[in-house]
C-alpha cells in the first residue's frame, strides 16, 4: 500500500447497532478499509496490522477483551454475541467496539468504531 493520506475506515454491524433487551446478541462486525475509491482486502493488509478494542463502563471487562482480540488475532471481521458484551450491559446499555489498521509501510493508521446501544 503506498500514495496519499486519503483512506478510511468504516464498520457495518449484519444486525443493525441496536438490540432489543432480553433478544439474542448476534453480529458480525465488519470493518471496510479504503484508500480513496479502492477497498483493501484483508490479504493485502494481513491481520498483524489489524486490531479490535471493546470500550464500555467496565474497564477491566475491556482489558479481558482487548487481551482476547489483540493485534493480530483477528481479521476485518469479528462476530460477536451476548459473551462480548460488558458484564454491565443491561443497565449502561452502550458498548463501542474499535477497529484500528496500522499501514507501517506509509506510516498511516485508520480506526473507526461501532457503538451497539439498546
Amino acid at each position: 500500500v503506498s500514495g496519499t493520506t486519503s483512506f478510511t475506515a468504516v464498520i457495518n454491524s449484519s444486525a443493525g447497532s441496536f438490540f432489543r433487551v432480553g433478544a439474542a446478541i448476534s453480529s458480525t462486525l465488519t470493518a471496510v478499509i479504503k484508500h480513496a475509491e479502492m477497498i483493501l482486502t484483508e490479504e493485502e493488509i494481513t491481520k498483524a496490522c489489524i486490531t479490535w478494542t471493546r470500550t464500555s463502563t467496565s474497564s477491566e471487562g475491556d482489558a479481558a477483551w482487548n487481551a482476547l482480540h489483540a493485534t493480530g488475532t483477528c481479521g476485518l471481521s469479528i462476530h460477536i454475541t451476548h459473551d462480548d458484551m460488558p458484564s454491565d450491559w443491561l443497565t449502561t446499555r452502550q458498548v463501542a467496539f474499535t477497529v484500528t489498521v496500522t499501514l507501517p509501510s506509509i506510516n498511516q493508521t485508520v480506526s473507526d468504531s461501532y457503538t451497539i446501544s439498546v
